[in-house]
């Protein structure tokens, strides 16, 4: 019989080929794997920036339109239409320009910057 310090080289160089070939071949899978992740990946990122632009267009569109609806004419014409007692702050300053002058000058307060925003109204008097 012969013991394993006597073997011939043959035969444990077989086995070393083995390893090296199901290393390999795990190597491999896991290339593969990685790969289909990525395109995966890629895939989704791809459809989500579609889904972006279609987002950023009906953003748009949904400013434009409240754009118009928020103008100083459309405003003007709903509270004509609905009849409401309403006049522009800024119509209502120019009434009381004397009396605003005079009453901002000695005071301490400073006068609202939002009055001269247009759409903004408040209550005749």
């Amino acid at each position: 019989m012969i013991e394993a310090s006597e073997a011939p080289e043959g035969r444990g160089g077989g086995m070393r080929i083995a390893v090296v070939i199901l290393a390999l071949a795990a190597i491999g899978w896991c290339k593969v794997h990685i790969r289909r992740s990525e395109m995966t990946a890629r895939h989704q990122v791809q459809k989500l920036r579609a889904r972006r632009v279609v987002l950023r267009r009906q953003l748009w569109d949904r400013q434009a339109r409240m754009a118009v609806v928020a103008s100083p004419g459309q405003v003007r014409r709903r509270i004509d239409r609905m009849g409401l007692d309403l006049v522009h702050q800024s119509e209502s300053r120019v009434r009381m320009a004397g009396a605003a002058d005079e009453s901002w000058r000695g005071s301490d307060r400073v006068p609202n910057p939002d009055a001269t925003r247009l759409g903004t109204f408040r209550r005749r008097e």
